[in-house]
């Protein structure tokens, strides 16, 4: 009985967005091999399953950025700006510990492989997608597919 209960007070009950941040935040530190840590997380959600609770995400994840209209106070903007972001040159910068996560509503992982074909605006991601190798990039899509 005392064991149980000790595991009962341990133990702690976690929500689905408290979860989601930190499976985010594994896969800025998840360094297979000898890579690099990631310069961004690029959070594909082509299906827009996770756009209801961007704001909540937002106060647990202050390193959080949505690729959509230039709104910098609610940390959103165009794929340039996202990309100055990243390379901590505009405000809000980062501390370096953190990496910046962008969350890319209606974009899938294949819309950015191919920098040619991708449209001009989601051009300054591809690129990074495209350097991937060198930079450490890691790109992350809603329900694990690709």
């Amino acid at each position: 009985m005392e064991e149980t209960t000790t595991r009962q007070k341990t133990a702690r009950n976690f929500t689905v967005g408290e979860k989601l941040c930190e499976s985010l935040r594994d896969a800025a530190a998840s360094i297979p091999g000898d890579q690099a840590v990631p310069c961004a997380i690029l959070w594909t959600d082509p299906d827009r399953q996770w756009t209801g609770i961007l704001e909540d995400l937002k106060s647990y994840l202050p390193e959080l950025f949505v690729l959509g209209s230039y709104e910098p106070e609610k940390r959103t903007g165009p794929a340039i700006w996202l990309r100055c972001i990243e390379g901590r040159i505009i405000e809000p910068i980062l501390p370096t510990d953190r990496t910046p996560i962008f969350y890319l509503s209606g974009i899938s992982k294949q819309q950015l492989r191919v920098i040619e074909e991708c449209p001009m605006e989601l051009q300054p991601i591809a690129e990074m997608n495209a350097c991937s190798v060198t930079t450490g990039l890691q790109t992350v899509q809603a329900g694990g597919t690709e």
